[in-house]
Order: C-alpha cells, then structure tokens, then sequence
C-alpha cells in the first residue's frame, strides 16, 4: 500500500512546481502542472532537463543525489521527485 503525500512532500512539489513552470513551461502556458504529471514521457523534461533539475534540487534542499537516484521511477512526476527529496533528507524550501 502506498502512503499518502506529506506536508513536507506538498512543500517540496510547490516549490518543484514552480521550479518546472518558469524554467520548461515558459512558453507553454496551456499545459496543466499537477504532481502526477508525466514530466519525462510527456516530453516536458529530457536528459539535459533532468540533469538541470538535479542541480537545482540539490542546491535547494540541501541534498545529494547519487547517480542511482536519477531513474524514471524517481524523476516520473513531481509526487516522485517530491518523495525522494524527502527520503534524502532535503530541507523544505
């Protein structure tokens, strides 16, 4: 069975949100950001994209991605990225 979202991983998606829309979705103001939106089949984000993304999460919330972390099933959505940030130990923004 699948927890819930937390607090924490509300705040973290917000912020992750926001992040995505001012640095993918610029140009693209019809597409509709929710967490369970598919940022890489979708064709939002790509390799450079997620390499971007890791930076700026790591810098943000204060935590280390290992080269393991950086998978589909982590990077699929904002909900997944929002929950491993949270099980790294990030810092809310």
């Amino acid at each position: 069975m699948t927890e819930g979202p937390t607090r924490g991983d509300e705040r973290v998606a917000e912020t992750i949100r926001s992040h995505l829309q001012q640095e993918f979705l610029h140009d693209r103001p019809d597409v509709r950001l929710d967490d369970d939106f598919p940022l890489v089949e979708e064709g939002l984000i790509d390799s450079i994209g997620i390499f971007r993304l890791v930076n700026f999460l790591e810098s943000t919330f204060d935590v280390a991605l290992a080269p393991q972390d950086i998978n589909l099933a982590n990077f699929g959505s904002i909900r997944t990225i929002a929950r491993m940030v949270n099980s790294r130990g990030g810092k809310s923004a």
